[in-house]
């Protein structure tokens, strides 16, 4: 849209002990000053702890419903996604040269978090307020291992209180089955008005 900007500021320097975590919030601002949307991430600075800050919080992990998943959607990502994803902005080398992720222990280029992160969104408003973004509410999650260019991300949903979800993405290889993945991210949890997962699996 037009006359939008973000305003960022880091709002927590954390101590962990091994490393120190980053507290970043980002607010998408409209021309009237009203705050559009929010985004609030953690980045982990490996080595950069015992610096006798504070520890800051803990995220207390709940374990998803032991059944199936009320609600699964899969969304292939296309071999050049990387390459689009560019366009948000982000140039890290990590998502385009084969050379400088090996340098850093990838295998090949990674998927940017944010497409991966997209994916998810887009699944849990195609699944429980189809043709309504404006029911979504939030989102959050944490990534736990990288995702690659042309994988099929697999997110899966369960049903929780008062229009909350649980959620859950895997990456695979196009036609291999899911046990054989591995989560990409993981404590999802995400809110929309009035929303309701169907138990159905479906692709976008």
């Amino acid at each position: 849209g037009k006359n939008m900007i973000n305003r960022s500021k880091v709002v927590a320097l954390e101590d962990k002990g091994r490393g120190a975590v980053l507290r970043v919030q980002t607010d998408l601002v409209a021309a009237s000053g009203a705050v559009l949307a929010r985004h609030e991430s953690g980045i982990f600075l490996k080595g950069m702890g015992n610096f006798g800050g504070l520890r800051g919080q803990t995220h207390k992990r709940e374990p998803l419903p032991s059944r199936p998943p009320d609600r699964t959607i899969s969304v292939p990502t296309l071999p050049c996604q990387a390459l689009l994803y560019r366009l948000s902005g982000d140039y890290n080398l990590l998502h385009v040269d084969p050379e400088f992720a090996a340098m850093v222990g990838f295998e090949r280029p990674i998927l940017h978090g944010l497409c991966t992160f997209a994916v998810a969104v887009r699944a849990i408003i195609a699944a429980a307020c189809p043709n309504h973004p404006d029911k979504f509410r939030s989102f959050k999650g944490r990534f736990a291992a990288p995702a690659y260019p042309g994988e099929t991300l697999v997110v899966d949903m369960w049903q929780g209180a008062a229009g909350s979800l649980r959620v859950r993405v895997t990456a695979m290889d196009p036609g291999e089955n899911k046990s054989k993945g591995r989560v990409v991210l993981t404590d999802g949890e995400g809110r929309v008005d009035g929303g309701m997962l169907g138990n159905l699996r479906s692709r976008l």
